[in-house]
């Protein structure tokens, strides 16, 4: 187990101990269109977007591919999926630890509370919180157009028809 899974784990660990949530991070209701994740495969995708020789340099998240890595992106293990974005016009300057981070503390936010179904959440972190990221389970019903391995990024939760549109609600 390397280091970064020690200090993931470690986090997860205090951010369970903690009663109340940060604030911007929300979970999705029982309602929302998601199936439940498995913890395990979350972690998975956690691990993989932070491991890497190049984790702790700082990377360029805009929407304009020429301007940087480009978002909406997404990262897939069986039932688990990780989304970022950023707003039309904005750029987010960070590194894929601190998104894999963020995608931890929704994971211990979200997960394993007996009020909620593990169906995930989402957070704002970066630079003046420009950065969505967005852990959840993968969707119950697909599109014509979907196929069931999740392969195409998913629309900001604000957007209209979006199968997260479903606004999360507060721990």
């Amino acid at each position: 187990m390397g280091l970064h899974r020690h200090f993931i784990l470690l986090v997860l660990y205090i951010f369970q101990a903690i009663a109340v949530s940060p604030p911007g991070l929300k979970c999705y209701p029982p309602s929302a269109p998601l199936k439940p994740a498995d913890i395990p495969d979350c972690q998975s995708v956690i691990d993989w977007i932070g491991e890497g020789d190049k984790t702790h340099a700082p990377i360029n998240f805009s929407r304009d591919k020429q301007r940087g890595f480009k978002v909406p992106h997404n990262w897939q293990n069986d039932s688990c999926v990780v989304v970022i974005d950023v707003e039309d016009g904005q750029d987010a300057v960070m590194t894929m630890s601190e998104i894999a981070f963020a995608a931890a503390k929704i994971m211990a936010y979200c997960f394993g509370r007996r009020h909620l179904p593990d169906l995930g959440g989402r957070d704002n972190t970066g630079p003046n919180l420009g950065m969505m990221v967005i852990l959840a389970g993968l969707r119950r019903r697909y599109p014509e157009t979907d196929s069931p391995i999740l392969n195409a990024p998913l629309q900001l939760p604000s957007q209209r028809n979006s199968s997260l549109s479903q606004q999360p609600e507060t721990n």
